[in-house]
């Protein structure tokens, strides 16, 4: 009778998340079609209104003294309403990341719990593939400048729904420029021209700022460091992985360390325990989240149970292996043994 209320409560909690997942899906849809909904109103009216003011201005008859305050007018009408549609375009943008966040975070709960074979462990439709990059010289070393390139590379992409606009926007920045010039400047069409590249690097700026704002306030409420529990077994024995930090000899710790760019936190997790203990590991299962504050940065660790392969080159830090009862004596931080202790538990579940 226990096992079927048990079965019955997972059973609620897997159509529970599926549910959700359907839910998220279909608001992530929507979100993406109105997206191309607004610009190809905004190509519309623009489209329109350009025909209608060439008809006016070559069929009115009127000298451009006159005509020029109703063309001005009429393009800085079209520029404000462009501006609203970039803003409600970028907005989107972060809205779509956040339910591709959102996404994420119910395939690795359903992963973690009702997918025990790991089918489902390399399964990331909303991510892209990692960089590669040089891990022997870690992420310590770099400059602000590093880290500044290491955030511009994680912009969106050229060529999106708010680029369109920007295109547009700029074409009615020179447009602008050269209908207030025009008579009154020399050299009208160059004035045109300039402006609009002014009116692009503005936009590109002004584009890669918000994506980059969004982008920071998902990693706030996001993992930012990832680690893991590493096990081995020594006959009928089982040994657990301990570190030194860097900074303190005198303490033992969990593997962990920050998520570089473009890297998800299981391969993060892997990268530490093979950098700081020079172990090659095997990912079981995901084991949770632990959070504190490390001076002015509030850290967010996801650990996960990993067993031990192939031992080769580590960073210079001491590192042991030592049974269940001298790792919790020893560690140094109640987070390092609270996850020490849900794997130790998930091994006795396993057998």
């Amino acid at each position: 009778m226990a096992d079927e209320t048990e079965n019955d409560r997972k059973q609620a909690a897997k159509e529970l998340l599926l549910a959700d997942h359907q839910y998220f899906c279909d608001l992530f849809l929507r979100s993406e079609e109105l997206g191309e909904t607004r610009v190809n109103w905004y190509l519309g009216i623009v489209t329109g209104a350009t025909g209608g003011l060439v008809a006016l201005i070559t069929q009115s008859g009127q000298p451009w003294a006159k005509l020029r305050p109703l063309v001005l007018g009429a393009i800085v009408a079209l520029l404000a309403f462009g501006m609203v549609t970039l803003f409600r375009i970028l907005q989107r943008n972060r809205t779509s990341d956040g339910f591709k966040k959102d996404l994420d975070r119910l395939r690795q709960i359903f992963r973690d719990h009702f997918d025990p074979e790991s089918v489902l462990g390399d399964y990331q439709p909303l991510r892209a593939p990692a960089r590669r990059r040089n891990r022997t010289a870690g992420s310590a070393g770099k400059t602000n400048v590093q880290k500044l390139l290491n955030e511009l590379v994680k912009v969106r992409k050229f060529g999106g729904l708010a680029y369109t606009v920007t295109a547009l926007n700029n074409v009615l920045v020179g447009a602008l420029a050269g209908a207030w010039s025009y008579d009154r400047l020399a050299h009208p069409l160059r004035i045109a021209g300039a402006a609009f590249v002014l009116s692009g690097l503005a936009h590109a700026v002004l584009i890669t700022i918000y994506d980059l704002g969004g982008k920071r306030k998902l990693k706030e409420d996001g993992i930012t460091h990832a680690g893991g529990v590493v096990f081995t077994r020594q006959g009928t024995a089982v040994k657990y992985l301990m570190v030194r930090p860097r900074r303190n000899e005198f303490e033992w710790v969990l593997p962990k360390g920050h998520i570089e760019p473009g890297e998800k936190p299981d391969q993060a997790a892997l990268r530490e325990v093979k950098e700081e203990a020079g172990v090659t590991a095997k990912i079981l299962r995901r084991l949770g989240t632990v959070s504190f504050a490390a001076g002015d940065e509030d850290v967010r660790v996801e650990f996960y149970l990993m067993e031990s392969g192939a031992k080769g080159v580590s960073e210079e830090r001491g590192s042991d292996w030592v049974s269940y009862d001298v790792a919790l004596r020893e560690l140094s931080h109640s987070q390092s043994k609270a996850m020490l202790k849900r794997a130790r538990e998930e091994l006795v579940v396993r057998g």
